[in-house]
Order: structure tokens, then sequence, then C-alpha cells
């Protein structure tokens, strides 16, 4: 419910319990941009070694928090599916709360590189190299392709949503993945607006939204179907099933239309011009229906 009072700051490193009854409230705040803070540097503000092959893991580091429907900040790795928690919506103009639809990867003892970026405020998120997080004026882009040119959305101490500049970004290597999945696709990590999704061949944010929709359509109807729900669970290695399956028919699809589909259009196309060809020099032959009809008709006078 989009009328619900917005969260005070969570931006605490560990999680506490929020005293405050009336929180205020976003909605009626746009963003404002505090790009006047100049940032340092650019040439120390990129990751240390650029040679680094990027991690294959697509996560946030389990260390984040993340705000929940009573204003109480918890650790990422605390947080079960149907958990209310707090995101940005798509114009940046309010938060609202969305429902934790499930964690479709959860590591504690893998060590991954991550991508540690802060703000101008001082907001500070850690997120792997293919994960999608909001940027002013570019939608969504991956953690990798991050300057200290981008402006970050966050929320702030009083309610108001800013879009600040990066002030640097980190390479490091953290213990311990996770990856939560909510209905709307996004979430606020540390107070910044990130996405719940990676970019894993299947196009930006919005069209990885729209190619989970299958999913967020059985996850309701898992809570009228229990045989329904340990498709959602994690298994002994971390991962869910069910995302694991439809990536993989995904790929299938993925496949059959940038392969498959160009290779048959080229060889029509090549058939389409042979033929042509051949009409246009006369050399075109006939084919062996039309040579048994024209036969047939001789036949019959």
């Amino acid at each position: 419910d989009s009328s619900t009072d917005s969260p005070t700051d969570s931006s605490t490193d560990s999680p506490t319990d929020s005293s405050t009854d009336s929180p205020t409230d976003s909605s009626t705040d746009s963003p404002t941009d505090s790009s006047t803070d100049s940032p340092t540097d650019s040439s120390t503000d990129s990751p240390t070694d650029s040679s680094t092959p990027a991690t294959k893991e697509a996560c946030f580091s389990m260390d984040e928090t993340v705000t929940m429907a009573d204003n109480s900040s918890r650790f990422l790795r605390d947080i079960q599916a149907g958990d209310q928690i707090w995101t940005m919506s798509y114009d940046g103009t309010q938060v609202y709360l969305s429902e934790a639809m499930m964690i479709p990867h959860m590591e504690p003892n893998l060590t991954v590189l991550f991508y540690t970026v802060e703000t101008m405020t001082g907001h500070r998120l850690s997120l792997s190299a293919q994960h999608y997080i909001r940027v002013q004026h570019f939608d969504y882009l991956p953690a990798e392709q991050l300057t200290a040119n981008h402006s970050l959305y966050v929320f702030m101490k009083d309610g108001t949503i800013q879009s600040t500049r990066i002030r640097i970004i980190n390479q490091e290597r953290k213990t311990g993945v996770y990856n939560l999945i909510t209905l709307d696709g996004s979430l606020l990590v540390n107070d910044i607006a990130a996405s719940s999704y990676v970019n894993n061949g299947f196009g930006p944010h919005h069209l990885n939204h729209r190619i989970f929709t299958p999913i967020r359509f059985g996850y309701h109807l898992s809570k009228y179907f229990k045989f329904l729900q340990n498709a959602y669970s994690l298994n002994e290695y971390g991962e869910t099933w069910i995302v694991n399956t439809f990536l993989f028919y995904c790929n299938i699809l993925v496949f059959i239309d940038q392969v498959l589909v160009p290779v048959l259009v080229i060889q029509l196309s090549c058939c389409s011009l042979t033929g042509a060809t051949r009409f246009i020099t006369g050399k075109h032959e006939e084919s062996a229906v039309l040579t048994f009809f024209r036969y047939f008709e001789e036949t019959a006078k």
C-alpha cells in the first residue's frame, strides 16, 4: 500500500529498531540533485584493477541492510519471502512497500569480487559487477559500468529522495553473497535504490522484470497450493530451483532467437536471391509440380 508512511533513516551499519511513530512522508518530495558537490579525482575513483575478471555471481553483500515495514533495519541475510520492505517508485518521487518474493541465491561462505560504491552523502553499497543499480538519466546500469560521473538515488534522513553523485568506487572481495527479488523488481539497500535483477543477457532491468512475470504469477499461486512452495525455496546449494529452471529455458529461447533465427533468415535470403538471379538470367528450372501439370495438359490435347 503506497499510502503507508515512508521509513525513517536506516543507513546505520547494524540493524536497529526505529522508535519514531510517525516518519516523514516522501510522497510529495521530488528528487533533488546534489551533484553540486564535485567528486574526487576520477582516476582514483575507478576500480583498482580493471583487468580483474568480473565474477559470475550476481548478488549483494550479505552485510547490506533493508528497511522493513515497521521502519526497522534488517540484514539481507535475515530476510524471508513474504516480508514487506521499502522500495522506490519508478519516477523517483516516493517510496512504498514491496513484498519479498524469493531468495534466488544465497551462499554465506562464498567469497567474490564486489563493487563498493560510496556517494557524496555517505551512503555505501556493495554489489557484484553485473548487478543493476538505479542511476539518474540512465535508468539502471550494471555496477561495473558506474563512474564518478553518475548519480544514484538515495533516501535521506529527512524523508526526501535525492540524486547524489558517486564519490568513490572500490573493488573488494567479501565473503557471503545474497540476492533478493521483490514483486516490484526493485528495493532500497542501505537506502540506495537498486534492482533485484542482473545483466544476464536477457536485456535491461525492465525487460528482466517482464521475463519474470510467470514466476511472479507462480508465487501468488504458491500461497494457495503448498506443493508449489518448494519450487521457491533454497536448495542445498543456496539456489532456487524455479529460477534455475526458468533461466535454463530462457537461455534456450535466447539461443533460438539470436542464433537459429538469424541463420534461418540468412539461408532463406540466399535461396530467394539465387532463385531471383536464375529467373532474371532465364536459367530458372520449373518445379516438378509445374512440369507434371504441363505434361498432363499436353497429353490431354
